[in-house]
């Protein structure tokens, strides 16, 4: 209960700051245009799940799942200048990230010829914010978000199954895991056209994403690479 309310505090401070904190451009200079500064981004990229989980005799066992796998991201952002060459990025949006494996000998049935692997994706609404210095028209910094899963998706693949069981199938492993979730990161962003931009990021979670209960310890990274449209 202890973490989870820690979670529930770190996603509720990042909402408050983004919607704190968007209006104060309206006061601090003039605006050519209502929606100046406003933008939508999307993209996606590669994700990474590390996954460690506590034998009854104390020893750790790994799953970690970093073979290649795109995922998307979509979002709505709001820039606004706070010093000279400084700029504060906020944003909301919708986020998968998670993690592959590649296909290897089971670990789980000990038959040589048993091939297995599998998928996991959190869908997730997420929201941040991004303190950006400016050189030029290039701009780059860091920031922090939080992640709230509205989905999970667990897929996995046999070879070879002794019981027939070979291709895809699904299952529910959402009760291994907590809602919410925070990262760090880090943004680089660049107009390439007009008001047209691209941007790419690099996030690294700093929460367990799994339930205490469950003597695991679950995280991620995502790397996102957007293209953006900015008012």
């Amino acid at each position: 209960m202890a973490k989870t309310s820690k979670f529930k505090s770190s996603l509720f401070f990042i909402v408050f700051l983004y919607g704190c904190m968007s209006p104060m451009n309206s006061n601090a200079q003039e605006s050519t245009s209502f929606f100046s500064g406003f933008g939508f981004e999307i993209g996606g990229g590669y994700n990474q799940l590390f996954w460690s989980a506590t034998n009854a005799d104390g020893s750790t066992t790994s799953f970690n799942r970093t073979a290649f796998s795109f995922m998307p991201s979509a979002r709505i952002h709001y820039q606004f200048s706070i010093f000279k060459k400084t700029t504060l990025y906020t944003f909301t949006g919708y986020n998968e990230f998670g993690g592959h494996s590649k296909l290897e000998q089971s670990t789980v049935i000990l038959i040589e010829d048993v091939r297995y692997q599998d998928q996991l994706k959190f869908r997730n609404l997420e929201a941040g914010l991004i303190g950006l210095y400016n050189i030029s028209d290039l701009r780059f910094g860091i920031g922090a978000k939080g992640n709230y899963r509205i989905g999970l998706e667990h897929r996995y693949y046999y070879e070879n199954h002794p019981q027939r069981l070979d291709g895809w199938r699904s299952d529910d492993v959402s009760y291994y895991f907590n809602n919410l979730s925070v990262d760090v990161g880090i943004r680089l962003e660049y107009p390439i056209f007009r008001n047209i931009l691209l941007a790419s990021e690099g996030w690294f979670g700093i929460t367990d994403l799994s339930k205490e209960e469950h003597n695991m310890f679950v995280r991620e990274n995502h790397f996102r690479l957007m293209v953006g449209y900015r008012f």
